[in-house]
């Protein structure tokens, strides 16, 4: 059992300027202090984080021990922000942010990418030493539409196009330095190098009348590694390698109706290609995903404001894929399957 004290100090300073009626401009800065004091009082018992070799007479615990831990500081005294806004036409607006971010160490133990889940008392000092908190920098850009239309049964639309960067620099990873630690665990935590990103969303409402409208959005997103990294005395070749878990295709949509006190949706999602191993060998296939929900409420009843009936389905399909997964090494992925077609009905009151 592990035991964290925080202290955080967060400072924020912003301001903007109304150029003209049409365009404002923010710029500003946050300084974040953030003091994380983690302890063990509870160690594990000898050999109890060791793991099993074939035809030994004992365990194998060479070199993990529980951590007597410590305190180590995030803090970046300044994290700038900019940006601008410009309403171009009676219905368009122009948008565009730079800022950076920090964040702090995972108060967290074993097995995670934190300080404190380091296997030895020497480990966790030298990352005390040498180790960063992961920081980025994020620049997007893009232009929102909401506008009446005339055009048949279309009435009117609502839309955004956004276009983003991200710079990550000093990501944390679990590793195990040269002939040290145990299988399938990190010996110490390092930082690994940087991931860059770039990524577009497109997403839209349309509108038929009051009572029906049908939305979307469709988005792209690429993470690449920067650099390769040693795992103990393995080289990972995870240089311009894409993040893993992250599918590069996404959508979403739904169809909603609405009359009274009547609503019904249709909804959906796909989640395309996604990498299952940090080096990309193996990919997890793309899934496709249904749901609908209905309801009433009625309205003027007896010693009752409303009186609400719902009706869910999730999995409408009863699809069979993965939902989420943990990332592998080279050569394999844990994989977490989607959740069967289940069946939800509340009733719910107001008095």
């Amino acid at each position: 059992m592990n035991a964290f004290y925080t202290n955080t100090f967060v400072t924020h300073l912003q301001d903007s300027w109304k150029v003209n009626p049409h365009l404002t401009l923010t710029a500003g800065f946050k300084s974040e202090m953030v003091y994380t004091n983690g302890t063990l009082p509870i160690a594990a018992l000898p050999q109890s984080l060791a793991s099993s070799v074939s035809r030994a007479k004992t365990i194998v615990d060479t070199s993990t021990h529980t951590v007597a831990g410590g305190t180590i500081p995030s803090y970046k005294p300044f994290l700038p922000t900019v940006g601008a806004l410009w309403n171009f036409t009676p219905h368009e607006q122009f948008f565009a942010n730079i800022q950076e971010n920090m964040n702090s160490f995972a108060q967290t133990g074993y097995s995670t990418t934190s300080p404190w889940a380091v296997t030895s008392q020497e480990a966790f000092e030298d990352f005390k030493k040498t180790g960063k908190p992961e920081t980025s920098w994020t620049y997007e850009t893009g232009i929102r539409t909401n506008r009446p239309l005339f055009l048949g049964p279309l009435t009117g639309i609502s839309s955004q196009l956004e276009y983003y960067h991200v710079d990550f620099f000093n990501r944390l990873g679990a590793i195990k330095p040269p002939n040290q630690g145990i299988s399938g665990v990190g010996g110490t935590v390092a930082n690994l190098g940087s991931v860059s990103t770039n990524g577009m969303d497109l997403s839209f409402t349309l509108r038929f009348g009051r009572h029906f409208s049908v939305y979307d959005a469709v988005s792209y997103v690429s993470s690449i590694y920067g650099s390769d990294f040693m795992d103990g005395s393995t080289l990972y070749a995870t240089k311009g390698e894409k993040v893993p878990a992250i599918p590069i295709w996404s959508d979403k949509f739904a169809i909603n109706y609405n009359q009274a006190g009547f609503n019904a949706q249709l909804f959906g999602t796909y989640m395309g290609v996604r990498p299952g191993t940090i080096t990309n060998t193996v990919m997890v296939p793309p899934r496709f995903q249904l749901g609908f929900s209905s309801g009433y409420t009625f309205k003027h009843i007896p010693h009752m404001q409303s009186l609400k009936l719902q009706f869910n389905v999730s999995n409408l399909t009863n699809t069979r894929s993965w939902s989420t997964i943990t990332a592998g090494d080279g050569s394999t992925y844990v994989g977490y399957p989607t959740p069967p077609r289940m069946f939800f009905g509340t009733v719910a009151a107001s008095f």
